[in-house]
């Protein structure tokens, strides 16, 4: 059980490091989900990610109110979400550490002088779908059998998808 949850971990790892932006899902005062676009600061080896915001953003006092998020990823073939624990971290080392030229267009004065902060989410539980190369020719492949024989399509046979407690 041990091995599976390692190799669903690293599958889980390996497709949110694919991407470079995510939804970021906070709760606002009426329990009303709140999703918003993200960049991916930093993803640990943990499996925290990061990201950077202003200290003024909505998000801050719906994170301080409810720290319940969820984190969406979505392409072509591979998917993820996390589900966690969001927290505003003022550190000032990490954001230089993590900062990207690009965020200069929100923050002109750069890590140093600016507003910005950071968020960790700490997940609770990961979970993905991938129907990229071998496990995308077996959806495919799935798929069509299923239509020729008027079936719906098996999901245990059809990509490879995983939970994991994180």
């Amino acid at each position: 059980m041990q091995t599976q949850r390692n190799e669903d971990l690293e599958t889980l790892h390996d497709i949110i490091g694919d991407f470079s932006n995510a939804m970021l899902v906070t709760q606002d005062g009426g329990h009303v989900p709140h999703a918003r676009p993200m960049v991916i600061a930093d993803l640990t080896p943990e499996g925290d990610l990061w990201f950077v915001t202003s200290r003024d953003s909505g998000k801050i006092a719906e994170i301080e109110a409810d720290p319940r998020v969820l984190v969406t990823m979505q392409g072509r073939t591979r998917q993820a979400s996390v589900r966690g624990s969001a927290t505003v971290v003022d550190d000032p080392e990490r954001l230089e550490a993590l900062w990207s030229k690009a965020w200069d267009a929100w923050f002109p004065d750069g890590p140093e002088g600016s507003d910005a902060v950071l968020i960790r989410v700490r997940g609770v539980e990961g979970e993905y779908w991938d129907a990229s190369g071998m496990d995308g020719v077996r959806f495919v492949f799935e798929t069509a059998r299923a239509l020729m024989k008027d079936e719906r399509v098996d999901p245990d046979r059809a990509g490879s998808h995983g939970r994991v407690d994180l």
